[in-house]
């Protein structure tokens, strides 16, 4: 795998340090030191010169050289332990066995190298060489520690893994009549490099039919013959001097830890020189301990990785997973538990587009695969690749056999993992895609998805799409006819959403002597003031003005020492005394008017609220109480200096404020419950989403926010109606807060496997003095799961 997000990029900028190749130069320098005080030695620091000079020589890493190389190293590094121990006799001759391996390990790479690329693919004797070159040291290496009696606890898979095969040629070779038939073929060789993109050259029939032992053993002379005219301490010297030269350079190489942010010296890196927190914290405090100070330590990294945990790693993967304009998805796979509410199975492959959100495009193809859901607490892998990398890890798979990339569960866990494997071609050995796998415990099967594409370019194959071997999502299907709801049931009072109708006009009643005309110029108002508006009484305030019809020639006065108003509401028989009136504006009694004049006469009377509204103790603002259901009016009385009386009656209709909410045609479900006394209406509301993507209803109660549904808690509903027989399933969304209470369920079809519909219920809370009103109500819920889905027949809830 590739060890880190960045490790790719590192690459391609020219970083192409042969870790393999300078463990061994390291190997060799401290070999030399040994040889010090145990001169005997000295051959194998030789041939370790030998091989290295070879690899450095050789334009490309090879497989089968790299994977020789490492065993070597594991077994030289076992004979460092000389330096502090007295050479027996036995051991002088374990020791020699490991000379002889070496010599014979430098020849078998000296004589492999010289072969070309066709040459070294299609002649199985290498394999045969090398494998047989790797049981060699696996023996030697099992007696040297036996000799040095180590207790060898750490990793010796570096000595039973299998020698890297060439599938591709193998399988080229057995089909075309075998290795003799290869050898004197030149039309069958130029196929196989033509299938493998190689350039067939005039040298390549003379190495097809070489004859490795023969070279190996020229060699070998050859590599004797060096050992003994070579001065060893010349090589000595030689080898310092190329170790000394990379431990400058590594000393000089200063890079930026990304777990710790602080900059370190390459050669100073050890298992102790990072102090980091393995997850997020709030302000100076971490979840994983609590504390400030690192309380995990381990190697400095200077690429982003997801090998194990530490808290610089998640804001960092959110700036590439948490926005839409970072990564396109050739496969995106996410399923959520329908039993479980956090539990998510995440599995992803794209190509990375940008580092971060409205950051500059990515330049060089990337590829970015995610597998588990990034969390400090769950287990999870993050990684990109590049072309080189992927095919390191091309080579990987072809010397291990695993093509497991990641699984976030052990594989004991069936119930819920998440996991990636790469796909190989089984003709090129080319990894030309990755199988997605997702599987929650609510699901019966996996979703099981093969992504498809181009490891040269990293972007999906011309030509192919996604291919879903299985589906764990939950299954739905089409009802074959429509549902059919019961009628909303209403109890109690309702408001009216309109105004009741428009104030009646009146004239004016006077004495034939009184030559007085009252006209009403606006319509009354009722509490128009939070200042004023009380929660006993409501305030009503009117303008009349008053015209004297007398001729101006008549010089008639009117001269109004007194004013009563009374009131009843439409529908009684007799008005009765407000509770107050008065002029208002500094407006006074006696109002004297002259002929053929007007003046204005603003006033205003205030009337007991209704017992109800007053023990509610509530303030009415621009509308009254009192005139909720009917229409109030009043009667004025004016009396002149003479005894004589003018008066006037004017209507109050109540107005249509803007808490009574109406229904709107885009409304799938509208629910409500009236509290007259307060002029209130309270509703619930089912919208289709105006955000598809982001949600499939809005569920809107009162003036709250909007609950969003989604398909995803519509399947949750049916999973749990499905799993425990209820089928008329609680949303846990209504409210009890005493002034009302709501609740609404969602309808299963448990053939359909589907909601169908919600099942509304709101009524007044125990606050409330009179529990008069209530509303059950049905809404139909909108068809969903996408097209072509099987009919099944209805099965409606049990209520």
């Amino acid at each position: 795998m590739a060890d880190t997000g960045f490790s790719t990029v590192k690459k391609v900028l020219g970083d192409t340090e042969n870790s393999v190749l300078n463990n061994m130069i390291q190997l060799a320098d401290k070999l030399v030191d040994v040889g010090k005080a145990v001169p005997f030695i000295a051959p194998a620091f030789v041939i370790l010169k030998i091989i290295i000079d070879i690899e450095k020589k050789a334009r490309e890493a090879d497989e089968k050289c790299q994977d020789l190389m490492e065993r070597i190293n594991f077994m030289v590094s076992h004979v460092l332990i000389l330096e502090k121990i007295e050479v027996m006799d036995t051991l002088k001759t374990v020791l020699q066995r490991v000379q002889d391996a070496l010599k014979e390990a430098a020849s078998l790479i000296e004589a492999y190298r010289k072969q070309g690329k066709i040459a070294r693919r299609l002649k199985m004797s290498n394999t045969q060489n090398f494998e047989s070159m790797a049981g060699k040291i696996s023996t030697c290496s099992s007696d040297l520690m036996m000799s040095l009696q180590i207790q060898q606890t750490g990793d010796l898979s570096v000595l039973k893994r299998a020698v890297p095969r060439d599938v591709v040629a193998e399988d080229f070779i057995k089909d075309n009549g075998g290795q003799e038939a290869i050898n004197n073929n030149p039309e069958l060789v130029k196929e196989f490099a033509t299938k493998v993109h190689l350039v067939m050259t005039d040298q390549v029939m003379d190495q097809m039919q070489s004859n490795m032992q023969d070279l190996m053993a020229q060699n070998q002379h050859q590599i004797e013959v060096l050992i003994r005219e070579s001065s060893s301490t010349n090589v000595a010297e030689t080898i310092k001097a190329v170790a000394t030269q990379q431990r400058e350079w590594e000393a000089e190489r200063k890079l930026t830890c990304v777990q710790c942010n602080k900059e370190y010296n390459v050669s100073l890196n050890g298992p102790q020189a990072c102090g980091f927190h393995s997850a997020v914290g709030n302000y100076d405090r971490y979840h994983c301990c609590g504390k400030t100070s690192p309380c995990q330590k381990g190697y400095h990294q200077p690429e982003h990785h997801s090998k194990y945990p530490y808290s610089n790693f998640f804001p960092w993967s959110y700036g590439l997973l948490g926005f839409s304009d970072t990564v396109e998805y050739w496969a995106n796979i996410k399923e959520i538990d329908l039993k479980e509410e956090d539990s998510v199975q995440i599995a992803r492959v794209g190509q990375l587009i940008r580092w971060r959100t409205w950051g500059e495009l990515v330049v060089m193809p990337l590829m970015l695969i995610n597998i588990g859901h990034v969390q400090d607490d769950l287990s999870h892998y993050l990684e990109i690749f590049d072309v080189a990398s992927l095919e390191d890890e091309r080579r990987n798979v072809l010397r291990t056999g695993n093509t497991r990339i990641f699984r976030n569960a052990p594989d004991t866990e069936t119930n819920a993992f998440s996991m990636g494997d790469w796909v190989l071609d089984q003709d090129t050995q080319q990894i030309t895609g990755i199988k997605l796998t997702t599987k929650v415990a609510s699901s019966k099967t996996p979703t099981v998805c093969v992504v498809p594409f181009d490891p040269k370019e990293l972007k999906m194959q011309s030509g192919k799409s996604l291919e879903y071997l299985s589906r764990g999502e939950w299954s739905i299907y089409k009802p074959d006819k429509p549902y059919e709801f019961p009628k909303t049931v209403q109890l109690g009072p309702v408001l009216s959403e309109t105004r009741l109708r428009e104030p009646r006009t009146f004239r004016t009643k006077s004495s034939p002597k009184l030559p007085l005309v009252l006209i009403p110029t606006a319509e009354m108002v009722a509490n128009n003031s939070v200042m004023t508006a009380r929660n006993d009484v409501d305030r009503f305030l009117g303008l009349w003005r008053g015209l004297n019809k007398a001729p101006l020639s008549s010089q008639t006065q009117v001269i109004i020492l007194s004013a009563k108003a009374e009131y009843r509401l439409v529908g009684e028989d007799k008005y009765k005394p407000v509770g107050y009136f008065g002029l208002r504006a500094n407006v006074q009694f006696p109002l004297t008017i002259g002929p053929s004049e007007a003046i204005d006469i603003p006033f205003e009377f205030l009337v007991d609220k209704p017992e109800r509204a007053k023990i509610r103790s509530h303030t009415a603002i621009n509308y009254a109480h009192l005139t909720i259901q009917h229409p109030l009016r009043v009667r004025i009385t004016f009396t002149d200096i003479d005894g004589e009386t003018v008066s006037l009656v004017q209507e109050y209709v109540h107005s249509v404020n803007g808490v009574v909410t109406r229904h709107e045609k885009e409304d799938i479900g509208y629910f409500f419950v009236d509290d007259v006394d307060l002029s209130q209406r309270t509703t619930v509301t089912i919208k289709e989403s105006t955000s598809p993507k982001k949600y499939f209803l809005g569920i809107l109660a009162g003036l709250g926010m909007t609950n969003k549904v989604t398909e995803m808690d519509l399947h949750k509903f049916a999973y749990k109606a499905e799993r425990t027989g209820v089928t008329e399933v609680d949303m846990k969304l209504g409210e009890s807060n005493l002034g009302l209470d709501w609740t609404i369920w969602a309808l299963v079809d448990l053939s359909c496997r589907r909601v169908y519909g919600f099942k509304v219920l709101l009524y007044h809370g125990s606050m409330t003095p009179v529990r008069e009103c209530a509303t059950l109500g049905y809404a139909p819920c909108p068809l969903y799961g996408g097209e072509g889905l099987e009919s099944r027949p209805i099965q409606y809830a049990e209520e």
